[in-house]
Formats: C-alpha cells, sequence, structure tokens
C-alpha cells in the first residue's frame, strides 16, 4: 500500500472520476447498484484511487422496530444516513491501538492486568496474567464470552466481544485521556470525518460490562476516508496517521486464523479466502447487518456499505451471501 498518486477530499467537496476512463464498465456497476439496493442498503460509496467512483443512497421503507432502526443516528447536512457501523468499530479500536504503540503508550506484549487490574476476567490470577493485548486484538485471548478461562491465549480463535472491548478501556488509561477525545484527536478529526463518533446505544444498557454500550457511528463517505487512509498505508494526505509498520502487522494473519489480523478480516489465504471472488490482497471491516468496509490495494479500490441485513439472506450463510453476491458483481464490472 503506498500514497502515490492517491487523491485525498478536501473538506466536504469530493473530487469524482469517470469509470470508463479508468477501467470500469459503466452499466457493470449499475448492476452492482442494483444488489446493494436489493439488498436493503443505505449508503454505498467505492473510490478509485481516493476519488468517487460511485455512491449512492437509498431509505427503507419497513424499518420500524428493527436493529437498523435503533442504530440509525440521524442524517448529515446532505441528508446521508448516520449509522451505529457495529463491529466495524472493532477495526477502527485496531488502528488507535496502532497510534498508541507508536506513540510509547503500550505495547502489544503488554499483559492486560497490567492496565485493567486483577480481577477483569473470571480466570485464576496466573491464567489471566497471561492475555497479552495481542491476544485480544488478535481474538485469542482464551477466554469464552462469560469471560472464563478456556485454553492458553494464543492457541484458539474465537470471536469474543466482550474481551475485545477492554481494547477501548486500555487505550484510554494507557493514554491517561477520555478515548472519546483521543478518537478525535487521533484519526476523525484529521481524516475529516465530520459526522463519526462513539454514541450511547440504548437498547444494549443491559449487556455485561458495558462490552457493547457504545458505537462508532459514522457515515459511508466517513468509512471512505477511513479506507482511504488505509489504503495510503496509515497516511492522509503527506501526514502520517498510523505508522506503517505497525498497520502492516495488524494487516498480518495471526497464526491461528488466516483470515484475522489484529482485528481486521484478511483475504490473503489463496486456498481459502474470506470473499472467493475479490483479490487475495482485500482487507475488510464487517459488522452486524452488512456494514462494510473493504479496501484493495491491487485496484486503489475503497468500497463502504451502509444498511441493514437483506431480507433474503440464506440460512446460514450471514457472512458469506452479501459479500461474495457484491464482489461477483465487482469483478464483473472491472475491465482487464
Amino acid at each position: 500500500m503506498n500514497d502515490m498518486n492517491l487523491y485525498f477530499p478536501e473538506d466536504a467537496s469530493w473530487e469524482g472520476v469517470e469509470p470508463s476512463s479508468v477501467g470500469w464498465d459503466v452499466e457493470g456497476l449499475d448492476e452492482v447498484m442494483r444488489f446493494a439496493e436489493q439488498n436493503r442498503s443505505t449508503g454505498f460509496v467505492m473510490l478509485q484511487g481516493g476519488r468517487m467512483l460511485c455512491e449512492h443512497y437509498w431509505r427503507l421503507e419497513d424499518m420500524s422496530g428493527s436493529r437498523y432502526e435503533m442504530g440509525l443516528n440521524g442524517y448529515d447536512s446532505e441528508g446521508r444516513p448516520i449509522e451505529d457501523v457495529a463491529s466495524v468499530q472493532k477495526s477502527f479500536v485496531a488502528l488507535m491501538a496502532c497510534i498508541a504503540r507508536e506513540k510509547g503508550l503500550l505495547d502489544f506484549g503488554d499483559v492486560a492486568s497490567e492496565y485493567l487490574g486483577e480481577g477483569w476476567t473470571k480466570a485464576t490470577r496466573e491464567q489471566e496474567e497471561q492475555i497479552k493485548l495481542k491476544d485480544m486484538l488478535s481474538m485469542s485471548s482464551g477466554l469464552d464470552l462469560d469471560l472464563n478461562y478456556e485454553v492458553p491465549p494464543g492457541e484458539k480463535w474465537f470471536y469474543n466481544t466482550i474481551a475485545y472491548a477492554q481494547l477501548f478501556k486500555i487505550i484510554g488509561i494507557a493514554a491517561d485521556e477520555d478515548p472519546h477525545v483521543l478518537t478525535r484527536t487521533w484519526i476523525t478529526e484529521r481524516l475529516g470525518m465530520a459526522d463519526t463518533r462513539w454514541a450511547e446505544r440504548p437498547w444494549a444498557k443491559d449487556i455485561p460490562d458495558g462490552a457493547a454500550s457504545i458505537g462508532l457511528v459514522t457515515t459511508a463517505r466517513g468509512l471512505a476516508r477511513l479506507g482511504l487512509m488505509v489504503l495510503a498505508g496509515g497516511k492522509w494526505k503527506d501526514q502520517a496517521v498510523v505508522d506503517s509498520e505497525l498497520l502492516a502487522e495488524a494487516l498480518t494473519a495471526c497464526e491461528i486464523n488466516s483470515g484475522y489480523g489484529y482485528l481486521w478480516w484478511l483475504n490473503s489465504d489463496v486456498e481459502r479466502p474470506i470473499i472467493e471472488p475479490a483479490p487475495n490482497d482485500l482487507v475488510a471491516c464487517f459488522g452486524v447487518g452488512q456494514k462494510k468496509l473493504y479496501v484493495v490495494p491491487s485496484l486503489d479500490l475503497v468500497v463502504t456499505r451502509l444498511g441493514d441485513r437483506p431480507d433474503k439472506t440464506p440460512e446460514g450463510q450471514d457472512f458469506s451471501y452479501f459479500n461474495d453476491g457484491l464482489w461477483s458483481r465487482i469483478m464483473a464490472a472491472r475491465r482487464s
């Protein structure tokens, strides 16, 4: 990933590009948009080299009482939805952890209890002292969802939101600062993500230990800015936001899951890609309801999608249905 020839938007303005001039079939991109619309998307953005390749927004008419309605946090000044991006926030927190490490505030080899104190899990003291930040970043803490000790850290990959959530606290403790403030000063203000913030989730108030009590809310454009920074190797224009070597480490597969780095999904396993139709260098953030941020360096491409879970998702295919359907159409629209 590098920032050569990348365009970075100024303020709210965003320069566009004619699809046919950069190797895209217009009718093929129309099919991508139709797929997005038919599958309950509310916002969809594609950037080519940082420039706006296509962008569209839709309103859902039948969202009363839905999880989507609970995650809708209003609209920006242009009427674009601001939504809770669910577990996309995990990847955002991983970037914050990289910044904290670059600043010397923490190390990924640190033991979590050095920041959280003894007793943050239901494990014994000896077991708890084995859990390091890198184990939490790679979803290999060895804990179950009740924070009971199951296996030694690093031996089992298990998607554990409860354990992950402690990282947000740890970053604030390490920096001796409100992590909401750190979010603004370290990332969102620097990238121009004006409508991105952490918001309370009233529906999650009874979830243990506040693991899901707040959510990152943003727009499809806000996510696109984040993806553009990742595409640029951690830079925004000529300024480093995330150290390039630490970003590369975060986007490297962990030992026990070839499709996962530090809270980022990776398509790098040639034999078992997480999205078979997509290029192998794709990296991504996923959130419930099919919230998406995809970054593909080989295509200089960033894609974001907001919205709700598609009605037609086949049983047992929550993860693959939208990913595969979208990327088969994107690749069909790409001229060789």
